[in-house]
């Protein structure tokens, strides 16, 4: 490991169905020492999601790097978001191995997308100002 990088943000951002992407504000940078260099991103990503009216949630997380879509989560939340409750709030947490061959500054970003349609259905990261952290981890290639 070459060097390790964490950011956190508390900030709150509300998303609604039908909404397209969202920033989460969860946005974390490093500048690799070589070409060959692996760069581990671990995310702990806040969430609370509110079903409305509707029957089932299911959202997605993507991570960008610069303005790169490099990986996707979907169906976040679509099994424990269909029970009799009608919101949930927990911290759902993510990795990514990435290989960027760069020695430029890297800009790490998640935003999300409800992917279910129409019913009132929310999800808010960092509700509460709880915190999601991002980890970035540069390993030697």
């Amino acid at each position: 490991v070459l060097q390790v990088v964490q950011a956190i943000t508390t900030t709150a951002v509300t998303h609604v169905s039908d909404g397209g992407q969202v920033d989460t504000t969860l946005t974390a940078s490093i500048t690799p020492s070589a070409t060959s260099s692996k760069i581990l991103v671990l995310i702990s990503q806040n969430n609370k999601v509110e079903r409305g009216g509707a029957v089932l949630l299911n959202y997605e997380l993507r991570l960008f790097r610069d303005s790169t879509n490099i990986e996707y989560w979907d169906s976040v939340c679509a099994e424990e978001c269909q029970n009799d409750g009608s919101f949930y709030g927990s911290n759902h947490a993510y990795h990514y191995q990435d290989s960027p061959s760069s020695t430029s500054a890297l800009v790490y970003k998640t935003t999300g997308r409800i992917v279910s349609s129409g019913g009132g259905r929310t999800v808010a990261f960092q509700n509460g100002s709880a915190p999601s952290t991002m980890t970035l981890m540069e390993i030697a290639g």
